[in-house]
């Protein structure tokens, strides 16, 4: 019978130090990404006591390692963000994992500081919770970016009602006095003075159209949206319905494939297959206007394409004509503000997509524009 050995196999020894020494390298590497963390976190027990603190903690609170240890952190929250984090140390204690919670911490020099905490639980091997652990990203640059975002907002709003009425004011008078000199005048005025009192009217016109599409810009790039279910066939037909002149009188043919429901202002994308059909059929060659809508649903959205025959645009416009004013014809020819595309352009921009072109002079045009949208939805 042999004797059994008491010594241990030095094979298996040494691949358990090395395990040991793999855990203890893999351990050093954690900790060095959790104290070097670009945000503040903090390790609590399941009683809520501060166990430790990374160094970003220490720097954006001011708070000492050894002043958070042991102690609750609730003495450090504003009385107003204390009902969501007893909210938040609730769920976690369920196990859920609670993200972006909106708060503010006192920091030990007495500064508000605006916070978003995402928590999750900690635990054993066996699941067993431990404790739990706080991201908190300090955002007091985003707030200041917000608040200074909505300030020049709102003057770019005031901008938008100041235009209106100053011009609007002087335009309405100009109009007023341009059409009492045409009444008083009656059969005597002469066709230079008749001339020239159509000049007149006719850029009153031009400049009530530029004022009225500056306020419409001005509202899409900073009026709140809101997003509701739309029919883009119902939303293209009311397009079509408002552009029924201009079918009717250069004989247009528009068509169409079937068009998805989806999550968007409606009001815009009314506006935005308006806009683009619109220069479709004022943009024509000698032949009637012919224009197809399409739609393709690709990975997070879809795309939309308007396809014309129209007289085209030359390769080196294609990137400049979604700016502001930008007109690539004389008005006596197609009359115009220049904001059509960029109100095109600020829509779709709103609702997170992108817009572009790809024409030839002479040989039609063909718009794409995409709308993201969640693929369940």
């Amino acid at each position: 019978m042999a004797e059994s050995s008491s010594e241990s196999d030095p094979l298996e020894t040494a691949a358990g130090a090395a395990k040991w020494k793999q855990f203890e390298a893999e351990l050093a590497r954690m900790t060095k990404v959790y104290l070097d963390a670009a945000d503040p976190i903090v390790i609590r027990d399941m009683e809520g006591n501060v166990v430790d603190i990374n160094h970003e903690t220490e720097r954006v609170f001011g708070w000492s390692r050894g002043e958070f240890l042991n102690r609750g952190i609730k003495h450090l929250l504003t009385p107003e963000f204390h009902p969501a984090a007893d909210d938040m140390y609730s769920r976690v204690q369920r196990g859920e994992l609670v993200r972006n919670v909106e708060g503010a911490v006192r920091s030990k020099s007495g500064d508000i500081v605006p916070v978003l905490v995402t928590a999750f639980l900690l635990t054993d091997e066996h699941d067993r919770p431990l404790g739990y652990a706080q991201i908190v990203k300090d955002i007091t640059r985003l707030k200041e970016a917000t608040e200074q975002l909505a300030e020049r907002n709102r003057e770019l709003q005031q901008f938008a009602n100041t235009i209106s009425h100053d011009l609007g004011a002087p335009l309405r008078s100009i109009r007023l006095s341009a059409d009492l000199l045409r009444k008083e005048c009656g059969d005597g005025i002469n066709e230079e003075s008749r001339e020239h009192l159509a000049f007149i009217s006719e850029g009153i016109d031009r400049l009530d159209r530029m004022v009225e599409e500056l306020v419409d810009y001005a509202q899409i790039e900073l009026r709140e949206f809101v997003f509701q279910e739309t029919d883009c066939g119902r939303a293209l037909a009311e397009a079509l319905a408002n552009l029924q002149a201009a079918i009717t009188e250069n004989s247009a043919v528009v068509t169409w494939d079937a068009l998805p429901t989806l999550q968007a202002n409606r009001t815009w994308i009314v506006q935005l297959f308006q806009n683009l059909i619109g220069n479709a059929i004022k943009f024509r060659r000698f032949e009637p206007p012919r224009i197809h809508v399409s739609v393709t649903a690709e990975e997070g959205g879809w795309r939309f394409t308007i396809r014309d025959n129209g007289i085209g645009i030359d390769a080196s416009d294609l990137e400049s004509i979604f700016g502001l004013f930008r007109r690539l014809h004389a008005d006596n020819l197609f009359p115009g503000t220049g904001f059509g595309l960029a109100i095109c352009k600020a829509i779709v921009a709103r609702h997170g997509g992108k817009i572009w072109v790809e024409s030839e002079k002479g040989a039609g045009s063909t718009f794409h524009f995409t709308l993201p949208q969640p693929r369940d939805g």
